[in-house]
């Protein structure tokens, strides 16, 4: 497994992807034929009340690894970037990537070298994670 770390041999950082939910309304605008119907508005509730932690049936928030592959929430890694997560200092709306699902299309939200966006220009590279434990291998919840 490939983790990321800035360019010095003591420290190591690995990525995790924490799955929040965020409402999308549609106003559709439907004649009393129905023979003509459209689109009005989308609306994306994207302040902070409006955005949860997406939880499985059982309740467990979802986190993925890099490779998008499911992790305990209760894997140390895991539960550091959901406290992170839920601080909500996220970059400006304006900063966010729209498009597809990262869990459906990962490899968008990578540049051409195979790193994550942003990555590169912090001065990261990566590093092989020998000796981590990969939270696919925790045991427990």
């Amino acid at each position: 497994m490939v983790a990321w770390a800035e360019w010095s041999p003591e420290a190591g950082m690995a990525r995790r992807w924490v799955r929040f939910e965020m409402p999308v309304m549609v106003c559709v605008e439907v004649d009393a034929q129905f023979e003509d119907a459209r689109v009005l508005t989308v609306v994306a509730g994207a302040e902070a009340e409006d955005i949860f932690l997406a939880r499985d049936a059982g309740h467990a928030v979802l986190v993925y690894d890099e490779s998008m592959e499911r992790v305990l929430p209760s894997d140390p890694i895991a539960a550091e970037a959901i406290s992170v997560a839920e601080d909500r200092d996220w970059p400006e709306v304006d900063d966010w990537e729209f498009g597809p699902d990262a869990f459906r299309d990962p490899w968008l939200y990578v540049d051409d070298a195979g790193t994550e966006k942003g990555l590169a220009e912090e001065g990261c590279e990566p590093v092989d994670e020998e000796g981590w434990r990969s939270g696919r291998d925790v045991r427990g919840g």
